[in-house]
């Protein structure tokens, strides 16, 4: 019976891509969309294909519309080459003519790549390209037997015309497994829903390989599933030697790695996480965060030579220095540790993984940095133990190779040593990432401004004190932040002192050079801002900044700078009126502003109408209201 219902479901997202792609130019978000049915509902059986398929359609159709009117315009010429030879009676052996039938192949080679990756993952049309195009030439055997599929479907449906509508999902149902090998996400990732990753949001599909990729760029989300690296780990998948950078912050299932590792028979391999994890779910609720994984379930996860450095922070409870909860089937953590801070109010809170939940895990030869609490956290807040397989250690034990021959001595792909340390100095370093034994500092650019690191992605010798300075492209230097030990957090150049790889994370904020960009802040309020110079506001009516539904939760730096000529007789709710409408949990700082706010209401004010939680520095108002 599931048989029979896979079937229908698969001829009903055929007959769904076969409508939806009678204008022609929308074949690209038609295919687009079949894939991410076929994957979502129909292989993970989560059914409701209609509402996937018009989702994934609505969502991506002015890529896959844009991409799919390039794939045309390039066969198109080449048709247009074809007839032009022809008529001018080219010989067909000629190489001009033989040039121009190559011309076609790129297309049908790409095409399979093109639209399941746009199905999956967010990118520019450039970047989707340049990457369906590496996928096609690292698989190109693979690329090979899709691109037959796909012209013996095309010859099919041209012989027996009556089976086009069955043949398209249960053609996309056949395709599959990708890699991602050398990949870099550098973004800053802000959500509001569950799984969110700084390389991918959720690993919905089997097979799928990650290797050498790099998240550089910290996650936030208002919803739960948020990884440094992945939200959440859903099926049978493998990654190799990939890193996070950046801080993940989120309601609960938080890791510095990954969210939810929830993929059955899955195995993480020489990965790291440098950046800290926040859960911010309160009450006598599970927080669940972890330094590495917030969650660990399923059917035989495997973690081995991998480790995390990032501060733990939970508002409500079950936090760990490496994993937060161990959910279900049978665990396996093999030479892996924690090396970070774990601050949670609640109960269940250990230096390495919060709780067990009773379910048996099988943990060998792991450590941790244990200063205040053990292993394992107990039901009683404050109460920790110690766990079997996990030793644990103070800051001069985590550097003593001593503690770590076995690690030493383990030999990986082609005999090469997984882990090195330099004793005394630093913890134990993957191999693959310390080139020489050598380490690195990475850059996390964070905030609502650009810039760099100077100091990031050179190499240096083990305890090397380094200095590093943030440069602010059109922006402002605010802070660093997260766990790693600047010398001074506030000031740039400061140092860092490297005894592991280290992330520098820096928030730049963005500056504020007319009045439409002034306006324009209203459009993340939660952004960090600064005023490059007086602003004119003669001849608006302003429009405040936050309001009762929509506050302003960012920061906002003057410099001594004035908003001057403000008019303000409107707001979206009648009320809430001033340069700022209504702020919650805000910074202003050094603003001056001057004007006239007019108002029927209350909450009525030159700088701000209400100010809840704000922090206000050395401002300014000279406004008639």
């Amino acid at each position: 019976m599931q048989v029979l219902s896979a079937l229908i479901d698969l001829i009903w997202a055929g007959l769904l891509w076969l409508v939806c792609s009678l204008p022609l130019f929308t074949i690209g978000a038609s295919s687009t969309a079949l894939y991410y049915t076929v994957v979502k509902s129909i292989r993970h059986e989560r059914g409701r294909v209609t509402s996937c398929f018009f989702r994934s359609f609505r969502s991506n159709f002015r890529q896959a519309t844009a991409i799919w009117m390039l794939c045309g315009l390039y066969v198109l010429i080449g048709v247009g080459d074809c007839i032009a030879f022809s008529r001018m009676g080219v010989p067909k052996d000629s190489p001009l003519t033989v040039f121009s039938r190559l011309f076609f192949l790129p297309v049908p080679l790409l095409f399979p790549w093109l639209f399941s990756f746009l199905s999956r993952f967010q990118n520019t049309v450039g970047g989707t390209l340049r990457f369906a195009a590496y996928l096609a030439m690292k698989n190109f055997a693979r690329t090979l037997l899709l691109a037959l599929q796909l012209a013996l479907f095309l010859l099919i449906c041209w012989m027996i015309p009556f089976l086009t509508p069955f043949l398209p999902g249960v053609g996309y149902a056949s395709g599959g497994n990708s890699q991602f090998v050398e990949c870099d996400a550098l973004g800053t990732v802000k959500g509001s829903s569950y799984y969110a990753g700084g390389f991918v949001g959720q690993t919905a599909a089997n097979g799928i390989r990650y290797a050498l990729c790099r998240a550089l760029g910290g996650v936030s989300s208002t919803s739960y599933d948020v990884g440094g690296f992945v939200g959440k780990i859903s099926n049978s998948n493998d990654v190799w030697r990939c890193m996070s950078a950046g801080s993940a912050s989120g309601t609960y299932d938080v890791g510095g790695f990954v969210g939810n590792f929830d993929g059955a028979n899955t195995a993480i391999r020489e990965c790291f996480a440098l950046g800290d994890a926040t859960s911010t779910r309160t009450g006598n609720n599970d927080a669940v965060a972890g330094g590495f994984a917030g969650r660990i379930g399923n059917t035989n996860p495997k973690i081995s030579d991998s480790y995390c450095l990032g501060a733990v922070s939970a508002a409500a409870r079950v936090a760990g220095g490496f994993a937060g909860k161990f959910d279900s089937g049978t665990i396996s953590l093999t030479r892996c540790y924690a090396a970070g801070t774990v601050d949670c109010p609640g109960t269940y809170v250990g230096a390495f993984v919060g709780t067990t939940n009773t379910y048996a895990a099988a943990i060998s030869d792991c450590a941790v940095l244990c200063d205040a609490i053990h292993g394992v956290g107990l039901s009683t807040a404050g109460a920790s133990d110690t766990l079997e397989g996990v030793a644990e250690y103070d800051a001069t034990g985590m550097k003593s190779t001593a503690n770590f021959a076995t690690w030493l001595a383990l030999r990986g792909d082609g005999n090469v040593a997984v882990w090195t340390q330099s004793d005394g100095v630093t913890q134990p370093v993957l191999a693959w990432s310390a080139p020489g034994g050598k380490l690195t500092i990475y850059e996390s650019i964070g905030g609502s401004g650009r810039g760099h690191v100077d100091g990031a992605y050179d190499w240096y010798d083990p305890g090397t004190v380094v200095e590093i300075a943030a440069v602010p492209d059109e922006s402002f230097f605010l802070d660093w932040t997260g766990s790693t030990p600047y010398a001074d957090p506030t000031a740039s150049p400061t140092t860092i002192p490297l005894d592991n790889h280290r992330v520098a994370a820096v928030r730049f904020g963005k500056l504020i050079h007319d009045a439409d960009e002034l306006d324009a802040v209203r459009n993340d309020l939660a952004g960090y801002y600064g005023l490059a110079n007086d602003i004119d506001l003669t001849g608006r009516d302003w429009v405040p900044i936050g309001f009762n539904n929509a506050k302003f939760t960012g920061q906002f730096y003057g410099f001594g700078h004035e908003v001057k000529n403000m008019v303000c007789t409107n707001s979206p709710s009648s009320q809430y009126h001033g340069l700022f409408g209504w702020t919650e949990g805000a910074t202003l700082e050094g603003i001056t502003v001057s004007g006239t706010v007019k108002a029927t209401a209350y909450y009525t004010g030159g700088l701000v109408g209400v100010a809840n939680a704000t922090t206000i520095r050395g401002c300014h108002a000279d406004v008639t209201v």
